[in-house]
């Protein structure tokens, strides 16, 4: 977004009067500030957003005209002032340090986790093990999967380099795809997924792997929601997970190519991040419905 003079001079002040009042909590429901402030550039977007700016918590809204206009906007709203409240007790800064998503894992550590989930799994007190899945795609293929073991755990595999070549070897990338099918596939594992059918046919197509979708986070906000809604899953994250910070930008055209290495480990967070959002947020509509 472009910014003349004039408006950088008042953004300067903006910025000033928040140093001097120290303010516990700011409503952003302008796309200009959030630019200024995030480098955003659609609170469409960023609503729900929750940043830190110099000690002070952000959350981001719609502006007010578009509340005036679009009526499916007022549960969004209701959320935000929820995370209004949230703000006033709350640090944000601290908000994206609770994940843990591993990224560039060695052939080891794959089998460490695949070892583990199923051995956990098949302990007698265990009902069924929860996981979330998520897959990114670049030239007809899969380029990454993920797995959250909670709403803040991820382990996410590469599966393309970045100059497009196999980051396994043959047999690495084969007995990782066996143990990734022994996972999806146990009968004590629940498998949650956003918009599922489009992991489950890619992972069919590529690697021959079939396996049973337990919760669809789409499908059940769809079945939640009055006709008007959004399904995305930025958009019902940023409704019913407990920290949220749009993450869908950091993702943008990644599935077409990668310009750098640094690049290649942002795109691995990514998908770390779906898989983290589609797990809480499984949990939290299957409470509701």
């Amino acid at each position: 977004i472009y910014l003349d003079r004039e408006i950088e001079g008042e953004l300067r002040r903006l910025d000033e009067v928040l140093l001097l009042c120290k303010p516990k909590a700011v409503l952003c429901m302008s796309v200009i500030a959030l630019a200024w402030w995030f480098g955003g550039d659609s609170l469409d977007a960023f609503r729900g957003s929750m940043f830190s700016l110099r000690g002070v918590n952000v959350v981001v809204s719609s502006d007010i005209y578009a509340l005036y206009k679009r009526d499916e906007l007022m549960m969004a709203w209701s959320m935000d002032l929820q995370r209004l409240n949230v703000a006033l007790n709350e640090d944000f800064a601290k908000g994206l340090e609770d994940f843990n998503i591993k990224i560039c894992p060695t052939f080891h550590e794959c089998q460490e986790f695949f070892e583990e989930q199923p051995s956990e799994a098949n302990l007698p007190y265990i009902d069924r093990l929860k996981l979330s899945f998520d897959v990114e795609t670049r030239a007809g293929t899969i380029s990454v999967m993920g797995f959250a073991t909670s709403p803040r755990d991820a382990f996410v595999v590469p599966l393309m380099n970045v100059d497009g070549t196999s980051y396994w070897s043959a047999e690495e990338e084969l007995q990782i795809m066996l143990w990734a099918k022994e996972l999806l596939r146990h009968q004590k594992v629940a498998r949650a997924l956003q918009n599922g059918q489009y992991d489950l046919q890619y992972m069919v197509k590529v690697y021959g792997i079939d396996f049973k979708i337990d919760v669809d986070t789409m499908v059940e906000a769809h079945m939640l929601f009055t006709k008007g809604q959004k399904l995305s899953l930025a958009y019902l994250a940023s409704l019913f997970c407990t920290f949220y910070r749009y993450w869908k930008e950091d993702g943008k055209d990644f599935h077409k190519s990668f310009q750098s290495e640094a690049d290649f480990i942002k795109y691995q967070r990514y998908n770390g991040f779906d898989c983290c959002y589609t797990y809480e947020l499984a949990e939290a509509l299957v409470k509701i419905n």
